[in-house]
């Protein structure tokens, strides 16, 4: 399964041939299970309306500070909207519209640190990639970064900080601004021309760090790259992270350490696992792969991030053959992991569009499964580190499934979706510790009541601005979401 919102995604499968990383930092070992703390309430709540004629929902998070962005489609030519939480989403801002009609934007990537947030997208009316940061929690913008002939943006911020990335003629290239987007150094190549994509992009208060795969058409498989800038405008010679096997990777940073995770098939075997490299200095060393589980059959594995906790989802054949959704988690920053869990065994149906998120107290999982002739999407939690799960909620049958998105801090965390009519929904889970409430019984399968939409509509189109610079995306910690339509 590809994740339709990872721009230029494509078969990623390219040879590492070069191990010039230095596999020191970071080093990674598996843990028992996540032994999570006694909890009597984990429950989710109705779902509530947040847009209407809404795509391709993108989120960002930095501790309790959650952006939420979509394309609107009502909007001649589509608009960037967007809502900000400042208490890990128990309420939210009005609606900020970001961009004027007709761009056409598209591949946005939006990230966000303290009162900095960064937005990078594709502008189809002209074909270039455009950039603009706020250092005011969303509430001015300084004036749009364009990049010509550009595509597959991506921003990453720290502090008033941020890297704009993207990739141009067969070569990323980056360019920094130190002020909030008032300036921006001189575009720099990142790497040689080749056959870049699936570009990320991370960023802590020292130092930049961009990741993209190689596709090498002898092998047919793909490889990892990394690259780091410790002042924005020089870079690290393109480091091999993982060698030829790699398929589906995702990236997250929290604070100096970066964590890869992604599905490895072995050329000489076709054995497949999931794995994980760590690096503990900002890119520049990482440890050796560790194999998470060794499957038969597995999909795209999704990482999420909450602080030092870390889950990741995935599918595979479970014993009877059939497809399973699976899950580990880490509490420490993926220094150590605990053994995969089978969070839902659909039966023979296909499962599909999954996500897992560790909250302090709880592990939640949202999926699409097949019912009949339609997909459905569901949400279960765990209190007990993945052993037992509650029995799902339903909050989505439209047919075709849709794309779900997790994005939460502490105990709790946030689903958003857009529904084949573009309505983009919330329901949000939290855990309650037991000295807090008392328990609560198993949810049944049940749609799940809607609830109005509360919050007020606040139009603020943004003046478009035009500075010709070349820059590029960084992305600290951006989970990122394409809704499945019925039109397409």
């Amino acid at each position: 399964m590809r994740d339709p919102m990872r721009p230029g995604d494509q078969s990623m499968k390219s040879p590492f041939r070069i191990a010039a990383v230095v596999m020191t930092a970071g080093l990674l070992a598996l843990a028992p299970a996540f032994a999570a703390s006694a909890v009597t309430q984990a429950a989710w709540a109705p779902a509530s309306s947040v847009a209407s004629d809404a795509d391709d929902p993108v989120v960002a998070s930095d501790g309790a500070t959650i952006v939420t962005s979509w394309i609107d489609d009502s909007t001649p030519g589509g608009a960037i909207k967007f809502q900000v939480t400042t208490d890990g989403g128990a309420t939210w801002s009005s609606i900020t519209t970001l961009t004027a009609p007709n761009t056409y934007p598209d591949d946005v990537s939006v990230s966000v640190s303290g009162t900095t947030i960064g937005f990078a997208y594709f502008s189809g009316w002209n074909s270039d990639v455009m950039a603009t940061v706020s250092v005011d929690a969303g509430s001015t913008f300084s004036q749009l970064v364009v990049v010509s002939g550009a595509s597959q943006p991506e921003i990453a911020v720290a502090g008033s900080t941020a890297t704009l990335a993207w990739i141009q003629s067969g070569t990323v290239s980056a360019s920094t601004t130190s002020d909030g987007g008032v300036t921006w150094g001189a575009p720099a190549a990142v790497s040689a021309v080749g056959s870049p994509t699936d570009l990320h992009a991370t960023r802590s208060t020292t130092s930049s760090t961009l990741a993209w795969s190689e596709f090498d058409s002898v092998v047919w498989a793909d490889s990892f790259h990394t690259s780091v800038s410790m002042d924005g405008a020089t870079w690290s010679s393109p480091a091999v992270v993982v060698p030829a096997g790699l398929d589906l990777a995702h990236i997250v940073q929290s604070g100096s350490t970066v964590t890869v995770v992604y599905l490895f098939t072995d050329p000489g075997t076709s054995d497949e696992s999931i794995r994980v490299v760590r690096s503990a200095d900002n890119g520049i060393t990482w440890s050796a792969p560790l194999t998470l589980d060794s499957v038969v059959d597995a999909d795209d594995p999704e990482l999420t991030l909450n602080g030092a906790r870390m889950a990741v989802a995935y599918t595979a054949d479970g014993a009877s053959g059939d497809p399973v959704l699976r899950v580990v988690s880490s509490t420490d920053g993926g220094a150590t992991w605990g053994s995969p869990v089978v969070a839902f065994d659909g039966g023979g149906a296909d499962i599909d569009e999954y996500r897992a998120f560790s909250l302090d107290d709880a592990l939640v999982a949202t999926y699409n499964v097949e019912v009949g002739s339609s997909m459905e999407l569901r949400a279960i939690s765990s209190v007990d580190g993945g052993l037992t799960w509650t029995a799902p909620v339903l909050y989505d049958s439209t047919g075709d499934g849709v794309t779900p998105v997790l994005v939460g801090f502490g105990n709790r965390v946030s689903l958003l979706w857009v529904s084949d009519s573009g309505e983009l929904s919330r329901a949000v889970l939290t855990a309650m510790p037991d000295t807090a409430s008392p328990a609560a019984a198993a949810q049944p399968v049940v749609v799940a009541p809607r609830l109005p939409d509360t919050g007020a509509s606040l139009e603020m189109p943004f003046a478009l601005g035009a500075m010709a610079l070349i820059a590029g995306a960084a992305l600290v910690e951006t989970a990122r979401m394409r809704t499945k339509r019925a039109s397409d």
